[in-house]
C-alpha cells in the first residue's frame, strides 16, 4: 500500500468516518490512488478530534455511527468548518436519509453498496468547488448586488445562492414573472462546481407536446419517422453542468411525472431504447437537477446537471412563510409574498 501512497505533507488531505473497518480501507484505498491521504475514523468523538488538529479538503461520512449520526457530524463541520464539503454515505434506497442528509448541509450523498466510479465523481466534484484548494474561482458574470435591495429578505436570497451553489441538492425556485429566477439561477452555476461545464436553459412552454420526450431525453435512430440518427436530450446536454427548466407548469403532467423519476433516479429512457440509462457521464462532474411531482408555474429546477433561477429586481419588505416545494429539492422564492424565503423541503 506504500507505494499507492506519496509523502503525507504533499497530499490533498480526506476524512474518512465510518464504523465498519472494511469500508474504512476501502475508502482509503480508493482515495489514495486519486491521490488524497485519508485519516479515518470510526466514530463522532474521533471525527471531531481530527477535524480540530487537521485541515481536509473533503469529508466522507457514513450515516449511522456508533455515538451519533452523520448528520449530526455534518451540522458540527458546517458550523466549525463551513467550507469542508461533506459527502454522506447512507444505505442502499433511502431516499429519506439522502433529503435528510442535503438539509443539514451535506454536499452530496451515496448509497451502500457504495460504487467506486460514483466516489470518485463526488470527491472530484467536491475538490473542484471554488475557493476550495485545488477548485478554480472563475470571473462571475453575475455579482450578487445584482439581486437589488438591502431589507432581510433579499439578504436571505443572496445567503441562500452561496450556500445552495456548495450542494449537489436539486433546487427549486419561485416567483413572479420578472422576480429574477434565471439570474438567481446562473449565480448559482457561476459559484458551483460546475460553473466551468455547460448551463442549459430550456424554455418547457415553447415545446410541442409531442416532441417533449424526445427533447428532453433524446431518442434512438428508428424510433419514429425522421429519427434517422440516435440524439441526445437535455439531460444528457447538461451532463456536469446545470439544466435549468423554466415553465415546468407548461408541460403535461405525465411528462412532470417522468421528469421527477429522472431527477430521483438520475436515469433516462431515450424514445426507442428498451432499458434506461445514466445521463451522467462517470468520467464528469456528477451534478445535474429538476422537476418536481407537483411543479408549479414559475418553478425552476435542478437535477444532477444542476437547475436553477433568475434574480430579483423588486423592492422585498419582508419575508413570509416558506412556501412548500417537492421533497428533496431546495427551495427558493422570490415572490412578494414569501420575499426571500429558502428552505430545504
Amino acid at each position: 500500500m506504500s507505494n499507492l501512497r506519496r509523502a503525507r505533507g504533499d497530499l490533498k488531505r480526506a476524512l474518512v468516518v465510518d464504523d465498519e473497518a472494511d469500508i474504512r480501507e476501502l475508502l482509503d484505498m480508493t482515495l489514495a490512488r486519486m491521490g488524497l491521504a485519508a485519516d479515518c475514523a470510526a466514530n463522532v468523538t474521533e471525527a471531531r478530534r481530527l477535524l480540530a488538529e487537521n485541515s481536509y479538503q473533503v469529508c466522507l461520512t457514513d450515516m449511522r455511527l456508533p455515538d451519533g449520526d452523520g448528520l449530526e457530524l455534518v451540522r458540527f463541520i458546517g458550523e466549525q468548518c463551513p467550507e469542508l464539503p461533506v459527502a454522506v454515505i447512507t444505505a442502499h434506497g433511502s431516499m429519506e436519509n439522502a433529503v435528510a442528509a442535503l438539509k443539514a448541509g451535506a454536499f452530496d450523498y451515496l448509497s451502500k453498496p457504495v460504487s467506486l466510479d460514483q466516489l470518485r465523481v463526488v470527491v472530484r466534484a467536491a475538490l473542484n468547488l471554488p475557493g476550495s484548494d485545488g477548485g478554480s474561482v472563475a470571473g462571475n458574470e453575475h455579482d450578487l448586488r445584482d439581486l437589488l435591495g438591502a431589507s432581510p429578505a433579499i439578504v436571505q436570497v443572496r445567503d441562500l445562492v452561496e450556500r445552495v451553489s456548495r450542494s449537489q441538492a436539486p433546487v427549486y425556485i419561485t416567483g413572479e414573472s420578472g422576480s429574477g429566477k434565471e439570474l438567481a439561477a446562473r449565480m448559482i452555476h457561476e459559484r458551483s462546481a460546475r460553473q466551468t461545464k455547460t448551463f442549459v436553459p430550456v424554455n418547457c412552454g415553447a415545446i410541442p407536446e409531442n416532441l417533449v420526450e424526445a427533447e428532453f431525453f433524446g431518442y434512438r435512430k428508428g424510433a419514429f419517422t425522421g429519427a434517422d440518427n440516435d440524439r441526445i436530450g437535455f439531460f444528457q446536454a447538461a451532463d456536469g453542468g446545470t439544466l435549468f427548466l423554466d415553465e415546468v407548469a407548461d408541460l403535461p403532467l405525465a411528462m412532470q411525472v417522468k421528469l421527477l423519476r429522472a431527477i430521483q433516479e438520475r436515469r433516462v429512457r431515450k424514445v426507442g431504447a428498451t432499458a434506461e440509462g445514466s445521463f451522467l457521464s462517470p468520467q464528469r462532474d456528477r451534478n445535474s437537477h429538476a422537476g418536481s411531482a407537483r411543479m408549479q408555474r414559475g418553478c425552476r429546477s435542478a437535477g444532477r446537471s444542476h437547475a436553477c433561477a433568475h434574480g430579483a429586481q423588486r423592492g422585498y419588505r419582508h419575508a413570509a412563510p416558506d412556501r412548500p416545494g417537492p421533497t428533496g429539492f431546495v427551495s427558493l422564492c422570490l415572490s412578494r409574498q414569501c420575499a426571500g424565503t429558502g428552505k430545504y423541503s
